[in-house]
């Protein structure tokens, strides 16, 4: 079995969300769920790196004085405040590029 049909096996069907307004309000109405991962998906983290990974490298070959802690889907840049700016700019231009 490859990774894509592994991640069909939980992301393959549509899956409900369920809530309800207020309290004291009988019912309770659903959200059907079509895309993304819920959360605390334990595929979450992974899915994230895996579909990001070309764009930071990208970004932290092009800023080697930065570094960039993250956190399943947290990103942070550490780094002389000037080139988190610039920084944070060519991330976000890459991020845009790659889901365009």
């Amino acid at each position: 079995m490859n990774f894509i049909s592994f991640t069909k096996l939980f992301y393959g069907v549509h899956s409900s969300l369920y809530y309800q307004d207020g309290q004291h309000v009988e019912g309770v109405n659903i959200i059907d769920s079509s895309s993304s991962t819920k959360h605390d998906d334990p595929l979450k983290g992974l899915l994230f790196a895996l579909a990001h990974y070309r764009t930071f490298l990208k970004t932290i070959t092009w800023a080697p004085s930065c570094i960039f802690p993250l956190l399943v889907d947290d990103i942070h840049i550490v780094g002389p405040m000037n080139e988190i700016i610039c920084t944070f700019d060519h991330l976000s231009t890459q991020i845009n590029l790659n889901w365009a």
